[in-house]
């Protein structure tokens, strides 16, 4: 009996194996779109063959069990004696949600995937398509080979070398899992270099001719007990009670324990922030030795601080950039989604990418998975039209769903676009009127309409499905982005299609921001939101009907929004031109807000409003400024809406 598997490799395991799993899904997606391509057969096959493996490092018999019987039928396909049908590829993904269901208790061990449900469904579902696919009945494993090899004391007088052996098993059977029997090792001190103490068990995972087997021991079975078998395919035991290879060598170094979330982080990152940490420990120990002279002037001081303060600003940016990640393996996992929905719903649909190297928060990119989610659901069910209907209209059969992402202004756009027969507005406007959200008599704008799809409770659905129909959906979408300090907008046009954007701050927790000063309040204002700032003449302010306040620009005439009256600030400058208007971008139009003036430029730790003390809208957070007093953080997206449907209010 072995030694028990760790904790801390399972942790691992169960980290690794999420990835392979994905990797699974993804190779079976491709190869059901292109059969013929090479790549995905062999993606698909290499992917569950890791994913045994490591299964069977760990101890996690039933799972290395359940994936090999799978590679099997994976293995026919690549030998060309089954087809990679629909339904075949519909094994394979019922195959990925069982495997999802064991890696999400793996860490409890093999008890607890014995315990999981789903095995024989998934094994029946892969013998009755083999077996439709064939016409000659399921494609039965005969077995892995199974190489047992027990050597004379005296082996090494005779020039052999088992490891040599033991190589040659290894690579005519392309792969290996070996079992070390160590009974007959005696203590270290009683140890003799030139005596063979071990023997080996050896199964191949690939299929040898037997006779190239026995040729490899040619010269040795005279003097050893070599054998040749196989595993019972429906053997339910693990072939070895001890697993020959560490888990730690085998699955790598990125252990986590069960509570910690892991972030995999690219070498030249790791590499770049230690250069950083190691020029920030040479100015420490610099501006230590330097302050301690008593001639050292005021500028050369100066030169310290500002140098100090330039090597720590660039480790931070490095720290911040390690838990950036591509929104690529976001958009990726709503391939699964598109094709199990759009066949339940007997529409064909394609989905597209764009930007998908766009770089945002972890903390986003977690968090964004579910609206996004429901996003694409909602296009494929309410807004994609069923193939005979699009044949009709003149459009492709195929509709599509684009997902695509870009950097604008310090935030992140997230757009979900189809093409399909858009929002109907009279539809909307009837249903809000049924609810008592809009009196009978009220004529909303378009605009207004396409926002009621957020209101709770909202569904244009005539009927309830296990899509849509409930009213709970796009108002948790707004919920929940508005909650990491984004919005959402929406687009549509009749038979043309449906735009959901979505702008999002790239990292939740630092940003360069520059301080204000509003009466005796600070507000800061994130830098990259800022277009440019300038102290307004009395040439460029306008007044529009009477109230509504504007500033002309070279290029353009913005809207100008008073801080002090946004937030009912006392005590500020309500002469203009005495002021400072600062330009910001905004995803409607940009607009300027005015400030007394501008104190610093300086980065700021952005804390939550929320989870300290309320909400407030226009406000994205509170920061502690260096000398210790808090500034308010200016969220120019919430701010728009706070001052603009206040100002269409009255």
């Amino acid at each position: 009996m072995g030694p028990a598997v760790s904790s801390s490799a399972l942790a691992t395991f169960a980290v690794d194996a999420v990835d392979i799993v994905e990797e699974v899904e993804r190779w079976s997606l491709v190869l059901e779109q292109s059969p013929s391509q090479p790549a995905a057969l062999h993606g698909l096959f290499r992917a569950l063959h890791t994913l045994k493996g490591a299964a069977a490092c760990v101890g996690l018999t039933t799972l290395s069990e359940l994936v090999h019987q799978i590679e099997d039928s994976a293995s026919a396909v690549r030998d060309g004696r089954l087809t990679p049908t629909k339904a075949f590829i519909d094994a394979v993904l019922s195959a990925v949600d069982l495997f999802r269901r064991l890696v999400h208790v793996a860490e409890q061990g093999e008890a607890a995937l014995a315990a999981v449900n789903g095995r024989e469904a998934v094994l029946e579902m892969f013998a009755h398509t083999v077996e439709s696919a064939s016409g000659t009945g399921p494609v039965r494993s005969l077995g892995r080979q199974v190489v047992e090899m027990a050597f004379e004391e005296s082996l090494s007088d005779m020039m052999e070398d088992p490891l040599l052996l033991l190589c040659q098993v290894a690579d005519a059977g392309r792969s290996i899992t070996v079992q070390l029997r160590d009974e007959a090792l005696p203590r270290l001190e009683e140890m003799d270099t030139n005596i063979a103490y071990v023997s080996f068990r050896a199964v191949l995972e690939e299929p040898v001719q037997e006779a190239d087997l026995w040729n490899i021991f040619a010269l040795s079975t005279l003097s050893n007990r070599i054998s040749v078998g196989r595993l019972s395919p429906e053997a339910p035991q693990d072939p070895f009670a001890q697993p020959a290879a560490s888990p730690s060598n085998v699955l790598g170094s990125s252990a986590a324990s069960a509570d910690t979330a892991t972030l995999r982080v690219s070498v030249h990152k790791l590499d770049t922030l230690l250069h950083n940490v190691g020029e920030l420990v040479q100015s420490v120990c610099q501006s230590q030795t330097m302050l301690m002279r008593d001639d050292l002037d005021a500028p050369t001081k100066q030169s310290l601080l500002e140098d100090l303060d330039s090597t720590t600003r660039r480790l931070q940016e490095t720290a911040l950039d390690l838990r950036m990640v591509p929104l690529r393996t976001v958009f990726q996992g709503f391939q699964r989604t598109v094709r199990d929905l759009s066949s339940s719903l007997g529409k064909s649909v394609r989905l597209a990418f764009e930007g998908e190297t766009t770089e945002v928060d972890k903390t986003v990119a977690e968090k964004i998975v579910d609206p996004l989610r429901h996003l694409v659901r909602n296009a494929i069910d309410h807004g994609l039209e069923p193939p005979e209907t699009r044949a009709q209209a003149g459009k492709p059969t195929d509709g599509t769903i684009l997902l695509a992402a870009r950097h604008q202004g310090g935030e992140v756009v997230i757009e979900v676009s189809d093409d399909g027969s858009g929002v109907d507005l009279d539809a909307a406007r009837a249903k809000a009127v049924g609810l008592g959200i809009l009196d009978a008599s009220d004529d909303p704008e378009p605009q207004d309409v396409l926002k009621l799809l957020f209101h709770p409770g909202f569904s244009t659905s005539t009927s309830v499905t296990e899509v849509s129909g409930r009213g709970v959906g796009l108002d948790v979408v707004s919920t929940n982005i508005v909650s990491l300090g984004g919005s959402v907008g929406v687009n549509s046009q009749a038979g043309t299609g449906t735009q959901f954007r979505l702008c999002l701050p790239m990292s939740l927790m630092i940003v360069d921001a520059i301080t204000t000063r509003v009466g005796e309040d600070r507000y800061s204002i994130p830098l990259p939101a800022i277009r440019h700032q300038l102290r307004p003449s009395a040439k460029q302010l306008a007044t529009l009907d009477g109230e509504a306040e504007m500033l002309r620009l070279r290029d353009a005439v913005v809207p100008l929004v008073r801080l002090d009256r946004l937030f009912s600030v006392p005590g500020a400058i309500q002469d203009a031109t005495q002021a400072v208007a600062v330009v910001v971008e905004h995803a409607v139009q940009p607009y300027a807000v005015l400030v007394d003036t501008i104190e610093s430029q300086q980065q700021i730790v952005v804390k939550s409003l929320t989870k300290n003390f309320r909400d407030i809208a226009g406000l994205g957070g509170v920061a502690t400024l260096g000398n210790g007093e808090l500034s308010l953080v200016l969220d120019v997206r919430s701010a728009y809406g706070r001052a603009f449907d206040s100002a269409a209010r009255r």
